[in-house]
């Protein structure tokens, strides 16, 4: 669930240039006038509107005597020309109670402009769908049917007066720092159809009316501070694509409440605290196609549908409590690219029919307990850009020389697998490659010079192995690195190529107190002093749904945080 923020063609373009009205200096009689109507409709409360320095009452005082349109008081509540009263009220109550003055772009609120027109037109940024699309509000036949605003600033609480723009379809207002709980002002919302409030701040429980909208086929609650069970009501929402809840605090089981939910395309539960096991749960999903539990405490065993389902391309179970074997017998899957299962408990070995998803591009089985040695058919993987099995009981062995087949990784982690002997020369080949964590492991021998020639490298971890000899010269040529470890190994010799190369690694670790020479390592270890480094593995081994799994972030212990997209 996710709506693109993009830079404008014009910075806060008010019509007036000025942003925001402030209240006039005195009050006219036409503001006790309009402040009558409101409360005799029922539409605000008589104290709101009276409170010196609320929202409410500076929207009273702008569309009673600022407001350059200056609609006349309708003599209807009922009639057209009260709806368009209302709804020019209500929208400049928006303004007031959301911070109005602080956002990022004023969108031609509180202008003379009908509020229609109260938008800007954007240019995407790239990769989004469509060269463009309009922030603000946008209206069919007049009528308010889209508040789409995201990451603009908004900060406060959306008003109950929101209720009176019932004709909304869409709301996309995630990436804000709105506060306070989901507005039961959105349950008259009938025909909403999208509803993102992803990345703010609010807060409580998910209400139960919200079963009520059941032709939202959006909802986007993500990245807030919700708790509690979810609803029953949730399963009357039938007619969900996309259902995004993850980051919250959620407990309780999602068996019951989601089972209905057979149209989903995209469900992400993931980072809350959910306990169930994934029996039965997603059996009727027939047209799911990423889903994200992750990071929960959900238990039990792999559901082999998951994994042999013909519409899912994202599966990310990782960082929970499941267990057992890993199904040993899939069939042709061609439409999995994505597999996440690392920080579990599974057992046994690794299945050599995982090669049959053959259109996987990213593997982590990492920091489980497999055993057993690693499947000669993963060769046939050829398409993975990340494979991670590091963490695991692996029967000890070399680093397979198939490795040289996956001419798009961009990420490799072996750590700590029991790596013995050299490290293999087809490494080298992977051009694309930004990650080689060796680290752990009984490597032994040179460093191959082949590993200088990855024009991209940036992380390379080959910290406590045998490996001995000088650092080739050609790691000179690295000069994207910005983590390399070599710590607790036999290295000889100087290391300074690297320091005069003009890139320094952030993080530059080897054993420069009594084995090699280095002018400008981070750190300095020597082998007997084995807390010298107790770094973590790559802690992010997999992204977040928001970055459409993709990796963006490297992630060192609890300090360390590199930025992919750099």
């Amino acid at each position: 669930v996710e709506v693109a923020t993009a830079a404008s063609n014009n910075n806060n373009n008010n019509a007036n240039g000025t942003g925001s009205a402030a209240p006039p200096p005195e009050r006219e009689p036409r503001e006790d006038d309009v402040q009558q109507w409101l409360f005799a409709n029922g539409v605000s409360s008589w104290d709101d509107m009276q409170e010196q320095g609320s929202p409410h009452k500076f929207a009273v005082l702008w569309i009673s005597d600022s407001d350059e349109l200056n609609l006349p008081l309708p003599d209807s509540f009922d009639s057209v020309e009260g709806e368009r009263f209302v709804s020019r009220y209500v929208a400049a109550l928006l303004y007031f109670s959301l911070t109005g003055s602080e956002w990022d772009y004023q969108l031609s609120f509180l202008t003379g402009k009908d509020v229609c027109e109260w938008n800007d037109i954007f240019v995407a940024a790239e990769g989004v769908q469509g060269r463009f699309f309009r922030i603000g509000l946008s209206c069919n036949n007049g009528i308010i049917n889209t508040w789409q605003m995201p990451g603009i600033n908004m900060q406060g609480t959306i008003p109950p007066e929101i209720s009176y723009l019932s004709s909304l379809r869409v709301i996309a207002i995630n990436d804000n720092k709105i506060q306070g709980t989901i507005p039961q002002g959105f349950q008259k919302m009938t025909d909403l159809d999208y509803l993102a409030l992803q990345q703010n701040l609010f807060v409580g429980s998910m209400p139960d009316w919200m079963g009520d909208l059941r032709n939202v086929r959006v909802l986007g609650l993500g990245d807030n501070d919700l708790d509690g069970t979810l609803p029953n009501s949730l399963g009357k929402m039938t007619q969900l694509i996309t259902l995004g809840l993850d980051d919250n605090k959620f407990t309780g089981k999602i068996t019951s409440q989601l089972q209905n939910l057979t149209s989903l395309r995209r469900l992400y539960v993931d980072g809350n605290v959910f306990v169930d096991n994934l029996d039965n749960v997603f059996d009727e999903m027939v047209e799911l196609e990423e889903l994200d539990v992750s990071s929960n405490r959900l238990n039990g065993n792999v559901p082999l549908n998951l994994l042999q389902s013909s519409t899912l391309r994202i599966l990310d179970l990782h960082a929970n409590e499941l267990g057992g074997p890993i199904p040993s017998n899939i069939t042709s899957n061609p439409v999995l690219n994505y597999l996440a299962l690392h920080d579990n408990l599974f057992t046994g070995v690794i299945p050599s029919s995982i090669a049959n998803m053959n259109n996987l591009t990213h593997l982590d089985l990492s920091s489980n307990v497999l055993a057993g040695d690693i499947p000669t058919r993963l060769s046939e993987l050829t398409n993975l850009k990340y494979l991670f099995l590091g963490s695991n009981e692996l029967t000890p062995g070399p680093i397979p020389t198939w490795i040289g087949n996956f001419q798009d990784l961009k990420d490799l982690s072996f750590r700590e697998t029991g790596r013995l002997d050299a490290i293999a020369t087809e490494i080298g080949s992977l051009k694309n490659l930004r990650l080689l964590d060796l680290h752990n492991n009984g490597l032994t021998g040179p460093l191959p010079r082949q590993l200088g020639e990855l024009p991209n490298l940036r992380f390379l971890l080959l910290g406590r192995n045998q490996l001995t000899g000088t650092v080739p010269e050609d790691f000179e040529l690295l000069t994207s690195l910005e983590v390399l470890m070599l710590n607790d190994n036999s290295f000889t010799g100087s290391v300074d190529g690297i320091c005069t190369k003009g890139i320094i690694p952030s993080v530059f670790m080897a054993d420069c107190r009594g084995e090699v020479t280095c002018s400008c390592c981070t750190t300095c270890c020597v082998d007997t002093e084995e807390d010298c480094n107790e770094m973590n593995s790559v802690v992010a081994l997999d992204p977040i749904w928001e970055n459409s799994f993709e990796r963006q972030f490297y992630e060192f212990g609890s300090e360390l945080i590199y930025d992919g997209r750099m």
